[in-house]
């Protein structure tokens, strides 16, 4: 099982959390502290969303960075200059 296979299930119970979250957020008869432990629960479930997003694109960028090391595609280290500026 791959990482993306392990964050589908992951992304699909945060939809879940989210979507009852915003139902509980939006009731008007609802306490002022209990909407605000439920709009907390809504930052923390966009927030690891935001966070899974961010480690899957991270992978796809490591993936094609090993695809390109593999076809010999050298990464230059910072020490030579790759583009000069010319003075006028």
């Amino acid at each position: 099982m791959n990482e993306t296979d392990r964050r589908e299930p992951l992304f699909q119970h945060l939809d879940a959390v989210l979507k009852v979250a915003r139902e509980k957020y939006k009731t008007d008869n609802r306490e002022n502290s209990e909407r605000i432990k439920w709009g907390n629960l809504i930052i923390k479930a966009v927030h690891e969303y935001g966070f899974l997003l961010k480690s899957e694109d991270t992978e796809i960028r490591l993936t094609e960075l090993e695809e390109k090391l593999k076809h010999g595609v050298l990464i230059p280290d910072g020490n030579e200059q790759t583009t000069k500026r010319l003075r006028r």
